[in-house]
């Protein structure tokens, strides 16, 4: 560095040390410069818990489709084994009744281990 850049940095610190105004629009430049930093660290924030909400609510909204699928799969695939083992037991009337009475076919699929 030359003796010139040293001597004006010097100056400028000097003028800074003294001049009051100087050092108060600094220090208000300082300041607004950290609001802003908190102002958009707190802006990030909200977004980033606002995006997991979304994205937790959308999971769980998958999760229950795909196992009201499965569940429904499953529950269809109990059915017909139910259905199945009465028609091999020749149970006519239990058949006719699960196909008709939604708590008689539970009590059978509890009963037949299927459930």
């Amino acid at each position: 560095m030359s003796d010139t850049a040293i001597k004006e940095a010097m100056d400028y610190e000097k003028q800074f040390a003294t001049n009051n105004k100087l050092k108060s629009a600094y220090w208000e430049h300082e300041r607004t410069m950290r609001d802003i930093a908190s102002a958009l660290y707190s802006r990030e924030k909200a977004g980033q818990e606002r995006g997991e909400k979304i994205g937790q609510e959308r999971g769980e909204k998958i999760g229950q489709e795909r196992g009201e699928k499965i569940g429904d799969k499953t529950g269809r695939q109990a059915l017909s084994t139910l259905l199945q083992k009465l028609l091999e037991e020749g149970q006519k009337e239990e058949f006719d009744r699960v196909l008709r009475d939604n708590e008689y076919q539970e009590k059978l699929l509890r009963e037949y281990h299927l459930k």
